[in-house]
C-alpha cells in the first residue's frame, strides 16, 4: 500500500506504520503504527498520508474501528543473553 510506505519514508518520527489482513478474521485489517512521541503523531494526523489513508479506507465501505493510542514509558527484551524469556523490565 504506497500510504504505508509514504508515511514511513516521508513523516518525520513514523517508527513503525503497517496495515495487515488479519490472519484469523476475513474482514478485518489490523493497523499498528510507533511513533517516536505526541508531537509527530499530532502532526501525523495533520499529514495529507492520514487524510489520504482515511478517504482509501472510506470507499471500501468501513463498517466500523476499534482504535486505541498506547502511552508506553519501559521497553525491554522479552528474551535475555542466555534465550530465556522474562516478564521483568529489569
Amino acid at each position: 500500500m504506497k500510504y504505508q510506505q509514504a508515511t514511513r519514508d516521508d513523516e518525520p518520527g513514523c517508527l513503525v506504520y503497517c496495515f495487515a489482513a488479519d490472519p484469523c478474521i476475513a474482514d478485518h485489517i489490523q493497523v499498528y503504527e510507533l511513533w517516536e512521541n505526541a508531537e509527530t503523531l499530532a502532526a501525523h494526523f495533520d499529514h495529507p498520508n492520514y487524510h489520504n489513508m482515511r478517504e482509501l479506507l472510506g470507499k471500501y465501505g468501513l463498517k466500523s474501528a476499534v482504535s486505541r493510542k498506547h502511552l508506553i514509558t519501559k521497553s525491554a527484551p522479552v528474551y535475555g543473553s542466555d534465550f530465556k524469556a522474562s516478564s521483568s523490565f529489569d
